[in-house]
């Protein structure tokens, strides 16, 4: 039981870090992201789930990963030159954030 507990609390404390790291960028990189011509709207991580998701053991290590990555992409990326679509990577997995453009 002593364990179970280690492991339950280790979890909320890393959610929880993972999940005010995100805000703390998102809050952060926000106006760049904007300067870039990139709508903050549609590439706002911190949705209504997010708090949910960051506290799942690999899910939530995924998301704050790909989102916390996203935000760093998308500050500093101009939407003109990679024609609205950026793309993270780990090892073979690939993520992309699309803004009005069609997939092709």
């Amino acid at each position: 039981m002593r364990m179970l507990m280690t492991v339950l609390m280790c979890d909320v404390v890393l959610g929880a870090a993972m999940a005010l790291y995100l805000v703390a960028a998102w809050r952060k990189c926000k106006g760049a992201i904007a300067e870039n011509g990139w709508n903050p709207d549609c590439a706002d991580p911190i949705c209504g789930n997010m708090w949910l998701i960051c506290f799942v053991p690999v899910a939530g290590i995924l998301y704050y990963l790909i989102s916390g990555e996203m935000i760093g992409v998308l500050s500093v990326t101009d939407k003109e030159s990679v024609n609205g679509v950026v793309s993270v990577c780990y090892g073979k997995l690939s993520f992309v954030y699309n803004e009005g453009h069609e997939m092709g």
